[in-house]
Parts: structure tokens; sequence; C-alpha cells
């Protein structure tokens, strides 16, 4: 998706990456620790990631869309326009 994404869709999931391996490697958090970081934004990790996806999938499904007009739409794999599908009604 690195070839295909904005340089802020991929900033946002090298920073995700980077979290999670930190997270590995950082001391185990008390009962207490968890229940401040439900209470802040620490526990939704991938909330910056997610919205800016939602914000470029119009795109890919211009994209998919367009790509589909010169393909063989019996080759078209149809899971992918489903996919896409399925996330544009969710995100709406």
């Amino acid at each position: 998706m690195r070839v295909l994404s904005n340089m802020q869709t991929i900033e946002k999931a090298d920073r995700v990456v980077k979290m999670i391996v930190d997270t590995y490697f950082a001391p185990n958090k008390t009962l207490t620790e968890l229940r401040g970081m439900l209470n802040g934004s620490a526990i939704d990790p991938l909330r910056d990631f997610t919205e800016t996806c939602q914000k470029e999938l119009p795109w890919f499904f211009c994209m998919v869309m367009h790509q589909a007009q010169f393909a063989r739409l019996d080759l078209f794999p149809a899971a992918t326009l489903a996919g896409i599908f399925i996330a544009l009604y969710i995100a709406r």
C-alpha cells in the first residue's frame, strides 16, 4: 500500500508500527495505569491512522473503478470491489 497511499497515511502507519514495537519493550502496565489509559487516547492507537485512511478511501474507490473500466471484469477480483463497498458503507 505504500506505493498507492499518500505520505500522511504512510507516516501514520509507520507511527502505529513503531508504537507496537515500543510497547513490547515497555514495562508492563498496572491496572491503575490501564484505567488511566482508557480515559485518554492511549488505548486507541489506531484512531489517527484510521481517520486518515477513511479520508483516503474515496480516492481508492475511484482508482479501482477507473482500473475496472480497462480490465476484463471477469478477471477483476470481486473481493476487492466488495471490500471497498463494505468499507464505504461502514465509514459513512
